[in-house]
């Protein structure tokens, strides 16, 4: 109709179950489904396309679509769930980094938002297999006694 596309950039795992909830706590056996799973579930929607302008000038709105025909992009995120504190600031979670990526994209475009996802990297040492880091380990902390044992 409107030629709107969904690209799925986070999903639910493929155990997503669903419950009829009519407020309260939840029962036990909601917790154990049996027919009830859904497989996997968008949780953040990239919506591009041409968008419909909402006129509001008559008693009932309606949807007309824009002249001339611009492509936009909205953001839908289904859970504000990631963006508590306490799931911010946790380690190996970057929701803060999704988000400054997200608003990267949508207000300069995807060469911008390559530039705003790199981080700056600890410097590290290279993977060395495990008989490397023996034979390292054994100079490291051997050499010294044997030097002062020989001198």
């Amino acid at each position: 109709m409107h030629n709107l596309t969904a690209i799925p950039l986070i999903s639910t795992s493929n155990r997503t179950w669903t419950h009829h909830w009519s407020g309260g706590w939840l029962p036990k056996t909601a917790f154990f489904p049996d027919s009830l799973l859904l497989s996997h579930q968008p949780l953040a929607l990239l919506v591009t396309g041409a968008f419909p302008i909402a006129e509001f000038n008559t008693p009932s709105p309606t949807l007309t679509h824009p002249m001339p025909n611009h492509q936009g992009h909205l953001l839908l995120i289904g859970s504000s769930e990631m963006f508590k504190n306490e799931y911010l600031y946790a380690p190996g979670f970057q929701h803060e980094q999704f988000l400054l990526n997200a608003v990267a994209y949508l207000t300069h475009g995807p060469q911008f938002a390559d530039l705003q996802a790199r981080r700056k990297i600890a410097p590290g040492f290279p993977y060395l297999p495990p008989d490397q880091k023996i034979l390292w380990r054994i100079l490291v902390v051997g050499l010294a006694p044997l030097v002062f044992i020989l001198y």
